[in-house]
Protein backbone atom coordinates (compact mmCIF):
# COMPACT_ATOMS: atom_id res chain seq x y z
CA UNK A 1 0.00 0.00 0.00
CA UNK A 2 2.64 2.30 0.95
CA UNK A 3 4.54 1.31 -2.07
CA UNK A 4 1.47 2.70 -4.51
CA UNK A 5 1.17 5.65 -2.31
CA UNK A 6 5.01 6.58 -2.97
CA UNK A 7 4.21 5.92 -6.36
CA UNK A 8 1.26 8.14 -6.63
CA UNK A 9 3.07 10.27 -4.56
CA UNK A 10 6.20 10.78 -6.80
CA UNK A 11 4.47 10.83 -9.96
CA UNK A 12 1.94 13.91 -8.89
CA UNK A 13 5.25 15.38 -7.75
CA UNK A 14 6.64 15.11 -11.12
CA UNK A 15 3.70 16.86 -12.89
CA UNK A 16 3.26 19.38 -10.12
CA UNK A 17 6.72 20.42 -11.25
CA UNK A 18 6.38 20.47 -14.77
CA UNK A 19 3.34 22.64 -14.90
CA UNK A 20 5.27 24.62 -12.30
CA UNK A 21 8.58 25.15 -14.74
CA UNK A 22 6.37 26.10 -18.32
CA UNK A 23 4.09 28.18 -16.28
CA UNK A 24 7.50 30.38 -14.94
CA UNK A 25 8.73 29.61 -18.28
CA UNK A 26 5.54 31.45 -20.12
CA UNK A 27 5.59 33.97 -17.72
CA UNK A 28 8.92 35.26 -17.51
CA UNK A 29 8.74 35.26 -21.51
CA UNK A 30 6.81 37.58 -21.97
CA UNK A 31 7.00 41.20 -21.01
CA UNK A 32 5.35 41.81 -17.63
CA UNK A 33 2.61 44.46 -16.90
CA UNK A 34 4.77 46.19 -14.31
CA UNK A 35 7.52 46.10 -12.44
CA UNK A 36 7.46 48.18 -8.54
CA UNK A 37 10.83 48.27 -7.12
CA UNK A 38 12.06 50.04 -4.32
CA UNK A 39 8.76 52.13 -4.77
CA UNK A 40 10.15 53.51 -8.42
CA UNK A 41 9.20 52.70 -11.85
CA UNK A 42 10.22 49.43 -13.69
CA UNK A 43 7.40 48.77 -15.81
CA UNK A 44 8.63 47.55 -19.15
CA UNK A 45 6.15 46.20 -21.69
CA UNK A 46 8.57 45.76 -24.57
CA UNK A 47 11.99 47.37 -24.45
CA UNK A 48 13.00 49.02 -28.39
CA UNK A 49 14.54 46.62 -30.25
CA UNK A 50 12.30 43.42 -28.80
CA UNK A 51 9.71 43.20 -31.34
CA UNK A 52 10.47 43.69 -34.97
CA UNK A 53 10.10 47.43 -36.48
CA UNK A 54 10.16 47.64 -39.73
CA UNK A 55 10.15 51.24 -40.06
CA UNK A 56 12.66 54.03 -41.00
CA UNK A 57 13.18 56.42 -37.83
CA UNK A 58 16.52 58.51 -38.98
CA UNK A 59 14.77 61.44 -39.18
CA UNK A 60 13.20 61.20 -35.32
CA UNK A 61 16.46 60.08 -34.38
CA UNK A 62 17.69 63.02 -35.76
CA UNK A 63 14.65 65.56 -33.91
CA UNK A 64 15.61 63.87 -30.50
CA UNK A 65 18.52 65.56 -30.28
CA UNK A 66 17.72 68.85 -31.64
CA UNK A 67 15.07 69.38 -29.99
CA UNK A 68 15.45 68.41 -26.36
CA UNK A 69 12.56 67.76 -23.90
CA UNK A 70 12.09 67.40 -20.14
CA UNK A 71 9.12 65.53 -19.35
CA UNK A 72 7.62 65.35 -16.20
CA UNK A 73 4.35 63.39 -15.58
CA UNK A 74 1.84 64.25 -12.11
CA UNK A 75 1.07 60.69 -10.45
CA UNK A 76 0.60 58.76 -6.99
CA UNK A 77 1.91 55.99 -5.97
CA UNK A 78 -1.14 54.44 -5.94
CA UNK A 79 -0.96 54.54 -9.82
CA UNK A 80 2.41 53.43 -10.46
CA UNK A 81 1.80 50.03 -10.75
CA UNK A 82 -1.03 50.76 -13.89
CA UNK A 83 -1.06 54.28 -15.05
CA UNK A 84 2.35 54.89 -14.39
CA UNK A 85 3.99 51.39 -15.78
CA UNK A 86 2.00 51.64 -18.95
CA UNK A 87 3.39 55.60 -19.64
CA UNK A 88 6.85 54.06 -18.27
CA UNK A 89 6.79 51.84 -20.92
CA UNK A 90 5.77 53.50 -23.82
CA UNK A 91 5.63 57.20 -24.85
CA UNK A 92 7.45 58.88 -21.53
CA UNK A 93 11.69 57.02 -22.83
CA UNK A 94 11.39 59.21 -25.89
CA UNK A 95 11.29 61.89 -23.90
CA UNK A 96 14.96 62.97 -23.68
CA UNK A 97 14.36 62.49 -19.61
CA UNK A 98 11.29 61.89 -17.69
CA UNK A 99 10.36 61.95 -14.26
CA UNK A 100 7.31 61.30 -12.54
CA UNK A 101 6.55 63.64 -9.66
CA UNK A 102 5.15 62.19 -6.04
CA UNK A 103 3.58 63.99 -3.70
CA UNK A 104 5.69 62.93 -0.33
CA UNK A 105 6.00 64.33 3.21
CA UNK A 106 9.47 63.88 3.69
CA UNK A 107 12.15 65.18 1.36
CA UNK A 108 16.09 64.14 1.13
CA UNK A 109 18.25 67.76 2.43
CA UNK A 110 20.77 67.13 -0.33
CA UNK A 111 17.81 67.17 -2.79
CA UNK A 112 16.26 70.66 -1.64
CA UNK A 113 15.86 74.08 -3.31
CA UNK A 114 15.99 77.41 -2.20
CA UNK A 115 12.76 79.66 -2.66
CA UNK A 116 12.84 83.50 -1.34
CA UNK A 117 14.76 82.18 1.85
CA UNK A 118 12.87 78.67 2.54
CA UNK A 119 13.65 75.61 1.65
CA UNK A 120 11.49 73.69 -0.54
CA UNK A 121 12.00 69.97 -0.83
CA UNK A 122 12.54 67.89 -4.10
CA UNK A 123 14.89 65.44 -4.46
CA UNK A 124 14.95 62.36 -7.51
CA UNK A 125 15.53 59.08 -6.95
CA UNK A 126 15.85 56.96 -10.14
CA UNK A 127 12.94 57.74 -11.94
CA UNK A 128 10.77 59.76 -9.78
CA UNK A 129 11.09 62.86 -8.49
CA UNK A 130 9.57 63.25 -4.67
CA UNK A 131 8.13 66.61 -4.12
CA UNK A 132 7.10 67.67 -0.34
CA UNK A 133 3.70 68.84 -0.98
CA UNK A 134 0.23 67.49 0.15
CA UNK A 135 -2.09 65.32 -2.53
CA UNK A 136 -5.29 66.50 -4.36
CA UNK A 137 -6.28 67.59 -7.15
CA UNK A 138 -7.31 70.69 -5.78
CA UNK A 139 -4.02 70.87 -4.31
CA UNK A 140 -1.67 70.87 -7.43
CA UNK A 141 -0.58 74.86 -7.62
CA UNK A 142 1.97 74.12 -4.83
CA UNK A 143 2.95 71.28 -6.02
CA UNK A 144 3.13 72.30 -9.64
CA UNK A 145 5.18 75.65 -8.67
CA UNK A 146 7.54 73.60 -6.48
CA UNK A 147 8.48 71.61 -9.40
CA UNK A 148 9.00 74.64 -11.96
CA UNK A 149 11.53 75.66 -8.95
CA UNK A 150 13.10 72.20 -9.11
CA UNK A 151 13.74 72.49 -13.43
CA UNK A 152 14.74 75.85 -12.46
CA UNK A 153 17.57 74.65 -10.09
CA UNK A 154 18.63 71.77 -11.12
CA UNK A 155 17.68 71.68 -15.20
CA UNK A 156 17.27 74.63 -16.80
CA UNK A 157 20.14 74.72 -18.59
CA UNK A 158 20.07 70.89 -20.01
CA UNK A 159 17.18 71.02 -21.80
CA UNK A 160 14.87 73.03 -24.23
CA UNK A 161 11.92 72.49 -23.46
CA UNK A 162 9.89 70.81 -20.39
CA UNK A 163 6.58 69.41 -20.58
CA UNK A 164 4.12 69.13 -18.00
CA UNK A 165 1.90 65.59 -18.39
CA UNK A 166 -0.77 63.45 -16.03
CA UNK A 167 -0.11 59.66 -15.28
CA UNK A 168 -3.61 59.20 -18.11
CA UNK A 169 -2.41 61.15 -20.92
CA UNK A 170 -1.02 59.65 -24.11
CA UNK A 171 1.91 62.14 -25.72
CA UNK A 172 3.41 61.44 -28.97
CA UNK A 173 6.55 62.64 -28.77
CA UNK A 174 7.66 62.83 -32.33
CA UNK A 175 4.92 64.95 -33.42
CA UNK A 176 5.33 67.25 -30.11
CA UNK A 177 9.29 67.41 -31.81
CA UNK A 178 8.08 68.78 -35.09
CA UNK A 179 6.14 71.68 -33.43
CA UNK A 180 8.29 73.04 -30.85
CA UNK A 181 10.96 72.81 -34.27
CA UNK A 182 8.96 75.49 -35.00
CA UNK A 183 9.91 77.31 -32.11
CA UNK A 184 12.96 79.51 -29.90
CA UNK A 185 13.19 77.91 -26.49
CA UNK A 186 15.25 80.99 -26.20
CA UNK A 187 12.36 83.03 -26.33
CA UNK A 188 9.51 82.71 -22.97
CA UNK A 189 7.11 80.53 -24.39
CA UNK A 190 3.96 78.52 -23.46
CA UNK A 191 2.20 75.84 -25.50
CA UNK A 192 -1.04 73.12 -25.23
CA UNK A 193 -4.70 73.03 -25.93
CA UNK A 194 -6.06 76.82 -25.38
CA UNK A 195 -9.15 77.30 -23.10
CA UNK A 196 -11.35 80.77 -23.27
CA UNK A 197 -11.18 82.88 -20.26
CA UNK A 198 -13.71 82.24 -17.51
CA UNK A 199 -16.07 84.95 -15.78
CA UNK A 200 -13.97 85.10 -13.27
CA UNK A 201 -10.57 85.73 -15.05
CA UNK A 202 -11.30 87.56 -18.02
CA UNK A 203 -8.62 88.09 -20.54
CA UNK A 204 -6.82 85.35 -19.26
CA UNK A 205 -5.82 82.89 -21.77
CA UNK A 206 -4.95 79.32 -20.32
CA UNK A 207 -3.67 75.84 -21.35
CA UNK A 208 -5.63 72.78 -20.31
CA UNK A 209 -3.88 70.51 -17.61
CA UNK A 210 -4.91 67.63 -18.76
CA UNK A 211 -4.19 67.78 -22.69
CA UNK A 212 -0.58 68.86 -20.76
CA UNK A 213 1.31 71.71 -21.80
CA UNK A 214 4.54 73.24 -22.58
CA UNK A 215 7.50 75.75 -21.63
CA UNK A 216 10.09 76.80 -23.18
CA UNK A 217 13.52 77.03 -21.21
CA UNK A 218 13.23 80.50 -21.44
CA UNK A 219 9.44 80.53 -20.01
CA UNK A 220 10.43 78.44 -16.81
CA UNK A 221 12.61 81.10 -15.83
CA UNK A 222 10.27 83.77 -16.19
CA UNK A 223 7.82 81.35 -14.16
CA UNK A 224 10.05 81.20 -11.65
CA UNK A 225 12.02 84.97 -11.15
CA UNK A 226 8.99 87.05 -12.30
CA UNK A 227 6.19 85.02 -11.10
CA UNK A 228 7.09 82.61 -7.86
CA UNK A 229 10.13 84.41 -6.78
CA UNK A 230 8.67 87.18 -6.01
CA UNK A 231 5.79 86.33 -4.79
CA UNK A 232 3.32 87.23 -7.84
CA UNK A 233 1.48 84.19 -8.55
CA UNK A 234 -0.82 83.22 -6.15
CA UNK A 235 -1.50 79.54 -4.39
CA UNK A 236 -4.75 79.48 -3.83
CA UNK A 237 -7.07 76.76 -4.08
CA UNK A 238 -8.65 77.16 -8.08
CA UNK A 239 -7.49 74.94 -11.17
CA UNK A 240 -4.08 74.36 -11.70
CA UNK A 241 -4.18 74.71 -15.03
CA UNK A 242 -5.99 78.48 -14.82
CA UNK A 243 -3.75 79.77 -12.16
CA UNK A 244 -0.62 78.73 -14.35
CA UNK A 245 -2.39 80.54 -17.04
CA UNK A 246 -2.51 83.74 -15.16
CA UNK A 247 1.02 83.50 -13.43
CA UNK A 248 2.00 82.96 -17.04
CA UNK A 249 0.54 86.30 -18.20
CA UNK A 250 1.65 87.59 -14.82
CA UNK A 251 5.84 86.25 -15.75
CA UNK A 252 5.52 88.14 -19.40
CA UNK A 253 5.17 84.23 -20.78
CA UNK A 254 3.56 83.95 -24.05
CA UNK A 255 0.98 81.78 -24.89
CA UNK A 256 1.42 79.49 -28.65
CA UNK A 257 -1.06 78.59 -30.75
CA UNK A 258 -0.94 75.22 -31.95
CA UNK A 259 -3.67 73.68 -34.18
CA UNK A 260 -2.05 73.12 -37.51
CA UNK A 261 -3.01 74.77 -40.96
CA UNK A 262 -5.63 73.22 -41.24
CA UNK A 263 -7.87 74.54 -37.99
CA UNK A 264 -7.27 70.96 -36.26
CA UNK A 265 -6.01 70.75 -32.46
CA UNK A 266 -2.84 69.02 -31.90
CA UNK A 267 -3.26 68.76 -28.15
CA UNK A 268 -6.48 66.97 -27.35
CA UNK A 269 -7.79 67.11 -23.43
CA UNK A 270 -10.22 64.07 -23.57
CA UNK A 271 -9.79 60.73 -25.23
CA UNK A 272 -10.09 60.30 -28.65
CA UNK A 273 -13.19 58.41 -28.42
CA UNK A 274 -15.02 61.54 -27.61
CA UNK A 275 -13.77 63.22 -30.32
CA UNK A 276 -14.47 60.74 -33.09
CA UNK A 277 -17.63 60.31 -33.85
CA UNK A 278 -18.44 63.24 -31.97
CA UNK A 279 -20.17 65.39 -30.74
CA UNK A 280 -16.92 66.65 -28.24
CA UNK A 281 -17.87 66.59 -24.66
CA UNK A 282 -20.56 69.56 -24.09
CA UNK A 283 -18.06 70.98 -21.20
CA UNK A 284 -15.51 72.30 -24.50
CA UNK A 285 -18.27 74.66 -25.93
CA UNK A 286 -17.93 76.32 -22.62
CA UNK A 287 -13.85 76.93 -22.56
CA UNK A 288 -12.41 75.97 -25.56
CA UNK A 289 -10.61 79.18 -27.71
CA UNK A 290 -11.33 77.36 -30.47
CA UNK A 291 -14.84 75.64 -31.37
CA UNK A 292 -14.48 71.68 -30.70
CA UNK A 293 -14.94 69.37 -33.54
CA UNK A 294 -16.05 66.10 -33.81
CA UNK A 295 -15.19 63.40 -36.28
CA UNK A 296 -12.45 63.22 -38.88
CA UNK A 297 -11.60 67.14 -38.22
CA UNK A 298 -11.34 67.12 -34.88
CA UNK A 299 -7.60 66.30 -34.66
CA UNK A 300 -4.60 67.05 -36.51
CA UNK A 301 -2.91 64.52 -38.62
CA UNK A 302 -0.04 64.97 -36.26
CA UNK A 303 -1.80 65.30 -32.77
CA UNK A 304 0.24 65.59 -29.57
CA UNK A 305 -1.69 64.15 -26.57
CA UNK A 306 -4.96 62.85 -25.77
CA UNK A 307 -6.09 62.46 -21.89
CA UNK A 308 -8.48 60.31 -19.67
CA UNK A 309 -6.77 57.07 -21.55
CA UNK A 310 -6.97 53.63 -19.33
CA UNK A 311 -3.25 52.40 -18.90
CA UNK A 312 -4.92 49.70 -21.51
CA UNK A 313 -5.58 52.43 -23.83
CA UNK A 314 -2.37 53.31 -23.77
CA UNK A 315 -0.65 50.31 -24.46
CA UNK A 316 -3.15 49.81 -27.70
CA UNK A 317 -2.68 53.36 -28.56
CA UNK A 318 1.11 52.83 -28.80
CA UNK A 319 1.00 49.24 -30.43
CA UNK A 320 -1.18 50.72 -32.99
CA UNK A 321 1.43 53.79 -33.40
CA UNK A 322 4.70 52.22 -33.26
CA UNK A 323 4.30 48.26 -33.61
CA UNK A 324 1.44 49.03 -36.87
CA UNK A 325 2.32 49.86 -40.26
CA UNK A 326 0.59 50.91 -43.18
CA UNK A 327 2.14 49.18 -46.49
CA UNK A 328 2.71 51.86 -49.16
CA UNK A 329 1.90 54.70 -46.77
CA UNK A 330 4.68 57.44 -46.65
CA UNK A 331 5.90 60.01 -43.91
CA UNK A 332 5.52 63.71 -44.34
CA UNK A 333 7.44 65.45 -46.89
CA UNK A 334 10.28 67.28 -46.11
CA UNK A 335 8.81 70.53 -47.37
CA UNK A 336 5.53 70.41 -46.21
CA UNK A 337 4.85 72.32 -43.15
CA UNK A 338 1.56 71.56 -41.19
CA UNK A 339 1.52 74.60 -38.52
CA UNK A 340 0.68 77.88 -38.21
CA UNK A 341 2.92 80.56 -36.84
CA UNK A 342 0.70 82.43 -35.08
CA UNK A 343 0.12 83.27 -31.20
CA UNK A 344 -2.40 81.81 -29.29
Amino acid sequence: MKTHFMKYFLIASVILCLVFICVYAFITSRPLLYMLVKEYVNGRHAKSGEYPAFSEDSQSEQSYQNVTIFCWILSMTSNLKDKAAAVNSTWAPRCNKYVFVISAEKAKPEGRTVTNDQQTSAYVEHDILYINSPEGYFKLIPKVKKVMQYLYEKELHNYDWFLKADDDSYFIIENLRYLLSKHDPSKGLYLGYALEPTVSSKSVLYMSGGAGYVFSREGIRLMVENGYNVGACKESTEFEDLEIGKCAKIAGVTAVNTIDKLDRETFHPDHLKDFIPGPPKAWLNFYAKNKPKGGPDCCSQYSISFHRMSYQDILIFDHLLYKTNVYGRRNLRNDTDVFKDRKA
